[in-house]
């Protein structure tokens, strides 16, 4: 794997010219009329079973194909890619890739996720209806100013544009080579423990906040889809059973103090009302929040 990466990645740096940058940035358009393709939906050669779930995220993303070939949907268009090009999806559009198929029943793929302070990079495998993210860095690296000058290049798309395009894709791939650690290349399972650590960090000083799968999603850099998979391999329970398990414990604790209603303490963890609240609590609990209060206080009242 490792092997692979540095190949492909020193193979896009040596290759990459100013003539050929749509034929490997397959999504740049530079110059070019964007092509228009039907939706997904409408065209029979293309089920939507045969494709993940589409997703969007609030970051760039990067994807390099290492080797045989993947079918990419971004927004309304598709892109074959072959080993050694690549893709990087904007910010709130959405994609997704086509499953192997028998004719390449197996593909491996670099993703990058460009966030406002981390640059996520990961190796992934798909297969027939399955995908392995085995490996993972996370990178200190400006990737959203090369990357955000790439894309305002490409919307002014003037004299010189192609030549800086092509200088930024190129500082930011020596950046990914000159950092990435590749000492856990054989530890998938520690990348992805390391991932669901952080994620429950955040739950547990965000526990206020109403906590919506897409923030969450976005803080590891993930998709949806995948983080509630894996954060259910690692942990044995959905990330909503384990966060709103966490905010009970909590309110349990507040409910030993008669000064706060149980609304307050409900808006404290984030709970649209005081009637949601109680049901989650009751199905924790096996009570609702004022019997529990009221068995609390019965054991605090001294017998006579």
């Amino acid at each position: 794997m490792k092997e692979r990466i540095i190949h492909v990645l020193n193979h896009i740096r040596s290759h990459l010219t100013p003539e050929n940058l749509n034929d490997l940035f397959r999504n740049l358009h530079l110059g070019q009329e964007t092509p228009q393709i039907a939706n997904i939906r409408s065209e029979q050669q293309r089920p939507d079973d045969a494709f993940t779930d589409l997703e969007e995220h609030n970051y760039y993303e990067m994807t390099i194909q290492l080797d045989k070939h993947t079918l990419v949907q971004i927004g309304q268009n598709y892109y074959d890619l072959a080993p050694g090009q690549f893709c990087i999806i904007p910010p709130g559009t959405l994609h997704r890739i086509k499953w192997g198929s028998s004719v390449d029943p197996t593909a491996n793929m670099m993703w990058i996720s460009i966030t406002g302070e981390i640059v996520r990079t990961s190796y992934t495998i798909y297969s027939a209806n399955t995908r392995s993210k085995i490996w993972g860095s996370d990178l200190n690296i400006p990737g959203n100013f090369l990357i955000g000058e790439i894309f305002l290049e490409r919307q002014k798309n003037r004299a010189g544009s192609a030549e800086a395009i092509l200088s930024y894709v190129n500082a930011f791939l020596s950046l990914i080579l000159q950092n990435v650690n590749f000492e856990n290349e054989s530890a998938g399972i520690g990348w992805t423990n390391a991932m669901v650590t952080e994620l429950q960090e955040y739950i547990k000083a965000h526990l206020s906040a109403p906590l919506s799968l897409a923030d969450l999603s976005a803080h590891v850099s993930l998709s949806p889809n995948y983080l509630c998979k894996v954060f259910k391999q690692v942990i044995g329970e959905t990330i909503t059973h384990y966060t709103q398990n966490l905010k009970i414990e909590a309110a349990i604790e507040l409910l030993k103090d008669d000064s706060l209603s149980i609304n307050e303490i409900a808006e404290r963890f984030g709970f649209c009302d005081q009637f949601y609240f109680s049901k989650v609590f009751k199905s924790y609990v096996c009570m609702s929040p004022m019997q529990y209060r009221k068995s609390l206080r019965a054991q605090r009242t001294p017998k006579k």
